[in-house]
């Protein structure tokens, strides 16, 4: 069985996977009887007994999740004789099933939050650390294959703005742009105020005003007028009224500005 030293506080990584063990789990919900005669040396050893049997007993429930991993190790005992001590190794389903069979006391609400805590830091490792193989690489290929191919057929149908929305969800999901795959350019278009706060969240009203919060517009008699910061941004439609759009990275200037403003300390 292959161990790695991929270790967490309460976990280590066996074949690539998150496991805890049967004494760990033990050890941390274990407390001690004061109407007991043992001493706490004993009492845990006990406790670690009743966890591990919790397992035997229920072997076929535990490996519904996969099966159970385990270790020996010879341990000399008082008498000097040579013991076969055996750890069991859990992956989560098979904890959180273990913790169930349990009474829930407090101590062990409290291990059951820590123990998830420990499995997601874990699996966090294990995605940054752990090269992909030709298979995973192929499926998830195939699978941007599929939502590239359902992207491209709702291009006509949709409105630049949501090809955006879309795309900057596939970028964060799936590490790649569709549009840039297909060599569309929406972030050099202009759009709306109404149309950047579809994308951003916010009403088209909030866009005019975080806009001339950044200096790059103004409100005179009524009408928005774009400052020389803006120019390189805007564009100033001629119809029967005018109107400004703007390009889409203003949002990013708005974010970047805005936050500057809002870390400066009142004086």
């Amino acid at each position: 069985m292959k161990t790695d030293n991929f270790n967490t506080n309460f976990l280590k990584r066996i074949e690539n996977e998150p496991v805890v063990s049967h004494r760990i789990i033990a050890k941390e919900i274990f407390e001690f009887d004061l109407k007991k005669k043992d001493n706490t040396e004993t009492q845990l050893r006990n406790k670690t007994t009743q966890v591990k049997e919790l397992i035997t007993d229920n072997l076929s429930d535990f490996e519904e999740f996969g099966k159970i991993r385990f270790e020996t190790e010879a341990i000399k005992n008082s008498k000097n004789r040579i013991n076969q001590q055996i750890t069991y190794f859990l992956n989560e389903p098979q904890a959180t099933l273990l913790l169930t069979f349990m009474r829930n006391s407090k101590k062990i609400k409290k291990f059951k939050v820590l123990l998830v805590k420990e499995f997601f830091k874990m699996r966090s490792i294990l995605r940054t650390t752990t090269p992909k193989t030709q298979f995973q690489e192929l499926q998830e290929t195939l699978e941007f294959i599929d939502i590239f191919d359902k992207f491209s057929e709702k291009i006509e149908n949709r409105s630049k703005i949501e090809l955006l929305k879309l795309d900057d969800f596939l970028t964060k999901s799936e590490k790649r742009s569709v549009l840039d795959i297909l060599n569309i350019d929406l972030k050099n278009s202009y759009f709306s105020v109404t149309e950047l706060g579809e994308f951003s969240g916010k009403g088209g009203a909030e866009i005019n005003q975080d806009l001339a919060k950044i200096g790059f517009q103004i409100q005179k008699d009524g009408v928005w007028k774009v400052l020389e910061n803006g120019d390189n941004f805007c564009f100033e439609t001629k119809n029967r009224f005018s109107q400004l759009k703007w390009k889409f990275e203003v949002l990013e200037k708005i974010e970047v500005e805005l936050n500057f403003v809002n870390s400066i300390p009142a004086i």
